[in-house]
């Protein structure tokens, strides 16, 4: 597979915390990713200086959440990258989230795009999501807790810090 594009330096110092597990969210920042559980884990985990929470794209919730949530020094809101560098982008990172809503349109699981471009980035992925645990289960590539629920987000977040922690750099 093509690795891509690597990210700027100046991306890299600007927006990437050094020193820090980072979580991210990488794609649309809009009503169907369902970033509220992301958000209020950030806020409940905000004294832990070694965790930093990034969401990086764009979208119609973006300048409402970087309003709502701009005290917060462990979550920032970097620009989107170009398609060719969002594997660059996710490898910096050591823990990669989704979200959805409950809903029965998930039944069946999900196959989507933005977990395919995670784990090709050798990534751990969380997801907070209440449907039929494909994909990521069957690859044993993260774990599923349950949609919009923040302490089992957190929990979840503190299992991988705990497994990786020899990672952080």
């Amino acid at each position: 597979l093509d690795e891509g594009e690597p990210l700027s330096v100046d991306y890299l110092e600007s927006h990437i915390p050094k020193g820090k597990f980072i979580v991210c969210h990488a794609g649309t920042i809009g009503i169907t990713n369902a970033l509220e559980t992301f958000l209020a884990c950030a806020e409940q985990m905000r004294d832990r200086d070694d965790i930093h929470f990034l969401i990086v794209g764009e979208g119609d919730l973006k300048p409402d959440y970087q309003r709502r949530f701009r005290s917060l020094s462990n979550l920032s809101f970097p620009p989107a990258v170009p398609k060719d560098q969002v594997g660059s982008l996710l490898r910096q990172c050591d823990l990669l989230y989704f979200g959805t809503h409950p809903s029965a349109l998930w039944r069946f699981g999900q196959s989507l795009n933005k977990v395919i471009d995670y784990m090709l980035a050798g990534k751990p992925v969380i997801a907070s999501y209440s449907g039929y645990p494909s994909m990521i289960d069957e690859a044993g590539a993260g774990e599923f807790v349950p949609a919009g629920d923040c302490d089992a987000l957190q929990a979840g977040i503190e299992k991988f810090i705990f497994l990786g922690s020899s990672c952080i750099y």
